[in-house]
């Protein structure tokens, strides 16, 4: 998975409802290091971007039950493009786990818990820590471009945001 992001032209991270916010986090992370990454969290969108995927491309959808067909769909559809597909879900037998080249499993409780304010907060841990370790080790990888890209990125922020706030005091 870590070699297929470092060498992607560019990356789609496809989720919705909870999972979106998790494909928004990555998506930020990895465009902040200089790469091409995108997220989308309707139907619609992930399967017209799906259908323009080719060889060298990653997407990776994000599923905790791995029943939501919208991600299965796109990933099915950028693996026929060509594409790299990577999944993220808590079982790995599910249609999105069944969809990737690459599944990556969350925690899961051996018995159905009640959700935590509508959502499952153990799956959702779970998914930000694979986005976080396949950032880490996509940077290892990459060599001096990604840490180019931050230091440039956050040259322009600190300039951007002193011009509105004025100096530090």
């Amino acid at each position: 998975a870590v070699e297929a992001l470092r060498a992607a032209r560019k990356i789609v991270f496809v989720g919705v409802g909870g999972a979106a916010a998790i494909c928004d986090e990555a998506a930020h992370m990895f465009i902040k290091a200089g790469f091409e990454a995108v997220s989308h969290r309707d139907g619609y969108t992930q399967t017209i971007i799906a259908a323009t995927l080719r060889q060298g491309d990653v997407m990776v959808g994000i599923s905790h039950t791995g029943t939501t067909e919208t991600v299965a769909d796109a990933l099915l559809l950028a693996g026929e493009r060509g594409a790299n597909t990577i999944a993220i879900t808590s079982n790995a037998a599910s249609s999105v786990g069944r969809a990737a080249n690459v599944v990556l499993t969350t925690w899961s409780a051996s018995q159905q818990l009640v959700p935590l304010h509508g959502d499952f907060l153990e799956g959702r841990v779970s998914q930000l820590f694979l986005i976080d370790l396949l950032y880490v080790g996509t940077l290892f990888r990459a060599g001096g471009e990604p840490a180019e890209a931050l230091r440039a990125t956050g040259e322009a922020l600190e300039k951007h945001y002193r011009r509105r706030t004025g100096p530090a005091r």
